[in-house]
């Protein structure tokens, strides 16, 4: 017995209800994508004084360029305890132009994106150290503890954490300390494994909230406008702008600059492997069946389509090809439609650029 969901045969209610289902799922999953962000920019950038790029980016540079040029420190204590109330207060206009440009699903997940990272952003900053500090301490104690015999080269993390003095939470003026001696004493080396792997954890952060229609928002709303709309690739947009960012953070540091750098092409790497629920697919169908095949997918999912017939080259038989354009999103509902039709139908997918032509560009809605 077949168990799975005839999506076909669902009567108006239960799409409904399967249709909810799958929404609560992109709002989690966006959820723990902005988490994840926002742990990757707090942790690792901030820590590295690397500038992350969009409106992060921009609030960022706001922040230091209070701390170069003005002298009133509870202003800078202010700004630098609160990134995440500035990324959100740039996104306003942004997320009133996805609304209207993109969907209003798509401005919806957006901003519970930036709610998310405001909240953990701000808590991480005022309130906790970043355990990076202890795991990768040059660190005298540890070497001092190989040499007494209290460690050995196969120590555990927690006995890492243990003989570096490791605290989660913010003390007093000890900890600004900590974190600037630590600032003063990386090594080349540490600061290009931390871009690196700092790149590699916002860009799957991110990457995790486009894969399900929303965004971490900032440059990614306007790069996801254009590659809807105007076929231009999210990645090399989103790395042109945050270039330009990048670019202008040098009057802070020409060294950061560089590392940031090497942390925008593992970013843009990262996201560019995991999103592509906007890259155009070509499906085509061989199937017996292709009255029913056409009225059930236009009535289920609104491209349209091309048929034409072909002959089996070994039982000569008749048989009708049904061409299909459309996104990586839509296509388990395709796959699935397309099965319940006509289980023996022969499906190929390959990925494919339109140029040119009366395509529309179907949006996660």
């Amino acid at each position: 017995m077949d168990n799975k969901v005839n999506y076909v045969n669902l009567t108006v209610e239960e799409k409904r209800k399967l249709d909810k289902k799958r929404i609560i799922k992109c709002y989690i999953y966006v959820i723990i994508g902005s988490i994840i962000y926002s742990f990757g920019v707090a942790w690792i950038l901030l820590l590295c004084g690397f500038f992350s790029g969009g409106a992060t980016g921009l609030s960022q540079l706001t922040i230091g360029l209070f701390e170069k040029y003005s002298s009133n420190k509870d202003v800078n204590n202010f700004l630098a305890n609160n990134l995440g109330t500035i990324v959100m207060l740039i996104n306003i206009p942004l997320l009133i132009f996805s609304w209207k440009g993109l969907s209003k699903r798509f401005a919806f997940l957006t901003t519970v994106s930036i709610i998310t990272q405001t909240i953990v952003l701000n808590l991480l900053q005022m309130f906790t150290i970043s355990p990076i500090i202890y795991l990768l301490k040059s660190g005298d104690q540890i070497m001092l503890a190989l040499q007494n015999g209290e460690a050995t080269f196969g120590s555990g993390l927690f006995d890492t954490f243990r003989m570096s003095g490791f605290r989660f939470f913010k003390g007093a003026s000890e900890t600004v300390t900590e974190i600037t001696s630590f600032q003063n004493s990386m090594l080349p080396g540490t600061r290009l494994l931390l871009a690196i792997i700092g790149g590699i954890i916002t860009g799957y952060g991110a990457a995790l909230c486009l894969k399900f229609g929303g965004s971490t928002g900032g440059m990614d709303i306007v790069a996801n406008y254009f590659q809807v709309r105007k076929k231009i690739s999210f990645a090399k947009l989103s790395a042109l702008v945050d270039g330009i960012i990048i670019a202008m953070s040098s009057i802070f540091s020409l060294e950061n600059v560089l590392f940031t750098l090497i942390r925008l092409i593992s970013y843009t790497k990262t996201v560019d492997l995991t999103y592509s629920a906007y890259k155009t697919n070509r499906i085509e169908i061989i199937t017996n069946k292709e009255e029913e095949m056409r009225e059930t997918l236009l009535a289920n999912i609104h491209h349209g389509m091309t048929i034409y017939h072909v002959i089996g080259g070994f039982t000569k038989t008749e048989r009708s090809v049904i061409v299909i354009y459309a996104s990586k999103f839509e296509l388990p509902k395709y796959n699935k439609i397309i099965r319940e039709v006509d289980r023996n139908a022969f499906i190929t997918i390959c990925k494919t650029d339109i140029k040119s032509g009366n395509y529309i560009q179907s949006t996660i809605a």
